[in-house]
């Protein structure tokens, strides 16, 4: 899918930047994102995205350049994905649990210029800096940061997130980048079969038709949906099986930095929460919560799997309580969910018998 022509202009298909603003005008009002105490409307965060874009410009990032982020699920994460989006640079995400080595390797390795992180993560992202192209490192903290940002370098202090966007925010408006459908505005490193984590790069595409994917399938969103984010957004099933094209469609994400089982149900009942997607220890560790069954949990239409194969007794216990539970196989290459059963063809089941997956008899 390229431009195309419509009533003699030529139409580009939405960027991963647009959608968001789409959401904001459709759906001025409503909360797109909760992150603990935090609430903003579309209108919020695509006005703090926009500002985060002209700061990023003023910190000369440029598109196709990285931008890495070293964050739990916040909305620093979102904001600063879809602001480097806006400007055709491409985000980095990196897993929080790396050692200091392994996150510099990242940082090298993908060029990242820029580093946004959690404040709690500045030890690691001072020590993962050193030798990298990374010239400015950007910390987001938690509450109001008083004063401007002194110019800084990666080696120095920090430049605080907020400081950083304040300037910007009276007059947002959209960046002026041009910025292709199949431009790549991500880069998921995956822990590889062997040797160090490699980047995977997906363009604007990947991101618009994932979510047409996901919109279009028998477990579509709906605008009224509420999804809880709970698995890490480092990662591609926390990020692109539910939160971006809940996103896109004007649903609300609630954000959780953490997972903890307790936590998330009293999340589910407070916020209503209807769709949520975690791997299967994190269905192991619902299931085996003592009270399960004392939380209103009423809202739930769907909850899907990911990441590893589902125990049995772990479907058997959400099916018997009426919930519809679903598994899904998704690459951090692919993009998409490739392999999903949908309601009409889902059944417990097992291979019965055993079946070679290479012809040993004629291997040679």
């Amino acid at each position: 899918m390229g431009a195309y022509v419509s009533g003699g202009v030529v139409m580009e298909p939405p960027r991963v930047g647009d959608l968001l603003a789409r959401a904001a005008l459709l759906y001025p009002d409503k909360v797109a994102v909760v992150d603990g105490p935090r609430r903003f409307t579309y209108r919020d965060l695509n006005r703090r995205v926009n500002a985060l874009a002209h700061a990023l410009s003023g910190l000369g990032v440029r598109k196709g350049d990285r931008v890495a982020i070293l964050m739990p699920n916040r909305c620093e994460f979102l904001e600063v994905l879809f602001a480097a989006a806006k400007l055709g640079a491409i985000a980095v995400p990196i897993n929080l649990r790396l050692a200091p080595p392994e996150v510099q390797f990242i940082l090298s390795d993908s060029g990242a210029c820029v580093l946004y992180y959690d404040a709690l993560l500045e030890p690691l992202a001072r020590h993962a800096v050193a030798g990298t192209a990374v010239r400015a490192r950007v910390e987001a903290r938690d509450g109001p940061v008083a004063g401007t940002n002194p110019p800084a370098s990666a080696e120095s202090q920090p430049l605080q997130y907020e400081a950083l966007l304040e300037p910007h925010l009276p007059a947002a408006g959209e960046p002026e980048a041009q910025v292709s459908f199949f431009d790549p505005h991500l880069m998921m490193y995956t822990s590889g079969t062997t040797g160090r984590p490699k980047g995977a790069v997906l363009t604007h595409s990947n991101s618009v038709w994932n979510a047409v994917n996901m919109l279009l399938n028998e477990e579509g969103l709906e605008t009224r949906d509420v999804v809880l984010t709970v698995a890490p957004m480092f990662h591609i099933g926390g990020l692109s099986v539910y939160t971006l094209p809940a996103l896109f469609k004007g649903c609300t994400v609630v954000l959780e930095r953490q997972f903890d089982p307790r936590r998330t149900l009293e999340l589910v009942e407070r916020e209503r929460i209807t769709v949520l997607f975690l791997v299967p220890a994190m269905w192991q560790a619902l299931m085996w919560l003592p009270g399960f069954d004392r939380y209103d949990l009423a809202s739930l239409r769907s909850l899907v799997s990911g990441g590893a194969p589902c125990p049995l007794t772990v479907i058997q216990f959400f099916q018997s309580r009426g919930f519809r539970f679903l598994e899904g196989l998704r690459t951090a290459n692919a993009f998409l969910i490739i392999s999903r059963p949908t309601s009409s063809n889902l059944r417990i089941s097992s291979l019965r018998s055993s079946a070679a997956l290479f012809d040993t008899e004629h291997m040679f």
